[in-house]
């Protein structure tokens, strides 16, 4: 196997495309849109050839004939002008060596550099996207239509929907070892024993500690008489 053959191999496995089918079909089309315009530039060439014959004969020919021939040589122009056109960006027409032809090939590191600043100033300036994404005003947008009471409900269902459904998706035994890991583990692996006595004696020693006092059994004289009515 040559060194082409090998290159060639490499790429067929390496840089990802069509199947062969698909790329079959694809050429079938071309090759049958490309026969189709063919066959209209060659028809709009006959009835352009034929009016000017007509035309050219001593008696002449009616006054529609010279619509016919005019259409018929706009669009056999046309034809030739799209032809030529789309040919130069890939090649040389008829492997003619005309300037300005064969662009893409010939400039194409250009062609990219362009429009990658072309995209990179219109669509990816951090700038330009800052200023449309605060003109769009779409927190206060958002607020508005959460405000609406329908639409504040039905987001309230999805929430509630879409939570519900993670929870029984969820494996138990992943949410206890989730638990265990981020919230007991951390909670109990420190020494919190040494700082918290530490932290006492400082306001035992600075006689802070009243205020703490009072405040809890402030607390807890709020709790019993608010539960007065339970007991009861």
């Amino acid at each position: 196997m040559g060194r082409h053959s090998q290159i060639e191999l490499l790429d067929a496995h390496t840089v990802p495309g069509p199947s062969p089918e698909v790329e079959a079909e694809r050429r079938r089309v071309l090759r049958n849109h490309k026969i189709f315009v063919t066959g209209l530039l060659v028809v709009a060439a006959v009835i352009f050839l034929a009016c000017s014959w007509w035309q050219s004969q001593p008696g002449g020919a009616p006054v529609w004939v010279g619509y016919v021939r005019a259409a018929a040589e706009a669009g056999m122009v046309g034809g030739l002008a799209d032809w030529f056109a789309v040919t130069a960006l890939f090649r040389h027409p008829m492997r003619l060596p005309i300037p300005h032809t064969a662009l893409i090939p010939r400039k194409k590191d250009q062609l990219g550099q362009a429009l990658s600043e072309f995209v990179g100033e219109n669509f990816l300036n951090a700038e330009l996207i800052t200023e449309k994404v605060r003109s769009a005003n779409i927190p206060e947008k958002l607020g508005a239509w959460l405000s609406q009471q329908e639409n504040a409900e039905k987001v309230s269902r999805e929430a509630g929907r879409l939570t519900a459904n993670a929870l029984r998706a969820f494996d138990p035994a992943d949410a206890e070892a989730l638990i265990q890991s981020q919230l007991i583990d951390r909670f109990t692996d420190p020494q919190w024993g040494p700082p918290a006595g530490r932290m006492l004696a400082d306001l035992i020693e600075d006689g802070r500690t009243e205020p703490v006092v009072q405040e809890v059994v402030t607390w807890a004289h709020r709790k019993v008489l608010g539960m007065e009515e339970t007991v009861v």
